[in-house]
């Protein structure tokens, strides 16, 4: 995508750093002919995001969220514009590497999404979606905070310093300060943590430090007679005294971050970097299809590498091998850079994923990388704890499901883009039902299904 209407938001900081950041931006922008508007933090109103295509802040953290306030699907890059001064968490590129601004803006990029909060009050959807936290409880921290929470129907009247509710953007900072535990970005859920909760013969509270899973909701409503606040990310403050009720879930609208695109070195020179994909593709469909597009548009790797199982190994019942082949090889026809190996489907018994990768290893002098969804278990997989220390993982976010079992630098990249869940097994069930499939996989496909009366029985 080509961005040529751009907010520049920045911040009125004076240090050498900044100023020098702020007429380099502003440079690379003239110099690739961009059309550009630029306002500080303290000027910003609604109007300026209005039909723009990218925002750009340049300055820290501060400025980076306050922008954030105004945006619902419009990208955001953010320079952190002095890192000796500034700890720049959420910001995505530094001064110093402005180069990989003119990358961003080429069209050389990787999209991620982090998630927001929202938050509810009196019924009224407030404006601001929330980056990192919201803080309920007495504006004066001195002060003691009253109110009852409701998580899951479980109410309990609560004193304490405030509450926090964290996104995982937003774990590393106050939420963590306070003792929660930070988590991913992206993530499915918010997480609560209570500060300094009053615990004695009247008061024993238990919704102290919880999880707020994907489509929940926690709910609060003020004790506090005056001096009650809401805050959000530390920028917006909104009155909650007594009787207010505010409700506080996830946003279906995450934050769209535009991300410089880094391809890690390799450890021998030409070594071809391949993801494996596998699974039973019974049949493959227009999810596969997507999954793979992004894995490769991302710029990854060079080369994706389809691996259809012979005998599932948790026991599934599978078409004939050479059926899905032929389908793969129908769908797959017009990728550049993907191909089938049939490694699993010549080998004897069933396959278990290390095998295969051990197979692989010993075959090809490639670096090898395994694309799967946040919502597998690999503790139920053979050999998990040796599988870890073969190869690294391609991470798929899935909705509601967060990383499991994979430690970090296990990961070698994260597709945060949502896809459609197109499940097999629907397909087949449409198929006995006699039901139209033709949105759900490739013509080609549809038609090598229809012509051998696949999936009837």
């Amino acid at each position: 995508m080509e961005f040529n209407k751009i907010l520049l938001v920045y911040s009125e900081k004076q240090t050498k750093n900044h100023l020098v950041a702020c007429a380099e931006t502003k440079r690379v922008l003239n110099k690739l002919n961009k059309n550009f508007f630029a306002v500080s933090t303290r000027e910003l109103t609604r109007e300026h995001f209005r039909d723009k295509e990218l925002i750009i802040t340049v300055g820290g953290d501060g400025t980076f969220v306050r922008a954030t306030h105004f945006l619902k699907e419009t990208p955001i890059v953010g320079i952190n514009s002095d890192p000796e001064s500034s700890a720049g968490v959420l910001t995505n590129l530094s001064s110093f590497e402005l180069e990989k601004l003119s990358e961003i803006l080429n069209g050389k990029y990787l999209l991620t999404k982090r998630q927001r909060a929202q938050v509810i009050k009196k019924n009224k959807l407030l404006d601001e979606l929330v980056l990192n936290e919201i803080y309920l409880g007495a504006r004066d921290q001195f002060h003691t905070s009253r109110y009852i929470v409701n998580l899951r129907g479980n109410k309990e009247e609560h004193r304490s310093s405030g509450a926090i509710i964290s996104t995982g953007s937003g774990s590393t900072g106050w939420y963590k300060s306070a003792g929660g535990e930070p988590f991913h970005p992206n993530a499915d859920n918010l997480m609560l943590i209570v500060r300094e909760p009053t615990k004695n013969r009247v008061y024993n509270p238990k919704i102290l430090n919880e999880k707020i899973e994907l489509k929940e909701s926690i709910f609060f409503e003020s004790l506090n007679r005056n001096n009650g606040v809401i805050a959000i990310d530390g920028e917006t403050t909104y009155e909650f005294n007594f009787g207010d009720i505010v409700e506080i879930r996830l946003s279906n609208d995450r934050l769209n971050v535009l991300e410089k695109l880094v391809l890690p070195s390799r450890k021998r020179e030409n070594q071809k970097r391949v993801a494996l994909f596998g699974g039973s593709f019974n049949p493959i469909h227009n999810s596969h299809l997507r999954l793979i597009n992004q894995v490769l548009d991302s710029k990854i790797v060079d080369e994706l590498w389809i691996i259809p199982c012979n005998i599932h190994a948790f026991n599934k019942d599978l078409l004939p091998a050479d059926h899905r082949i032929k389908m793969i090889d129908y769908a797959i026809k017009e990728i550049s850079n993907v191909r089938i190996d049939c490694t699993e489907v010549e080998s004897v018994g069933v396959n278990f994923t290390f095998d295969t990768i051990k197979a692989l290893q010993e075959k090809y002098p490639h670096k090898f990388y395994l694309l799967i969804g946040s919502d597998l278990d690999l503790k139920k997989w053979y050999k998990y704890p040796e599988l870890f220390e073969e190869i690294e993982f391609i991470l798929q976010l899935r909705s509601g499901h967060g990383i499991k079992n994979i430690e970090n630098q296990k990961i070698y990249s994260i597709l945060n883009e949502e896809i459609e869940n197109i499940s097999s097994t629907t397909i087949r069930e449409k198929i006995k039902n006699s039901e139209s499939i033709s949105h759900l996989v490739p013509k080609d496909v549809e038609d090598y299904i229809l012509k051998n009366n696949l999936y009837r029985g």
